[in-house]
């Protein structure tokens, strides 16, 4: 059994929606989860604090950079007489 295609005359079918999961993999998936979880390396916050860190203070100098551009262009433009 299909669902109508857009052009009502071929069916659309999923491969998969007969097919049902075997009830006895659930324990194992758990299973398997809880050992990577286990066995997975210690995150180290203080790295990834670093790399925050670092991220805000790009974002400054590059808005600060913007900024210095921006007075600048504005300081020619009045000497320039352009306003």
């Amino acid at each position: 059994m299909g669902i109508p295609s857009k052009d009502g005359e071929n069916l659309v079918t999923s491969p998969r929606a007969d097919e049902s999961a075997p009830t006895d993999t659930a324990p194992e998936v758990s299973s398997l989860n809880q050992e990577r979880r286990n066995t997975a390396e210690p995150r180290d916050e203080g790295a990834i604090s670093d790399c925050l860190t670092q991220n805000v203070n790009l974002n400054c100098t590059f808005a600060n950079r913007i900024s210095a551009d921006e007075a600048q262009d504005n300081s020619r433009k009045r000497v320039l007489g352009k306003r």
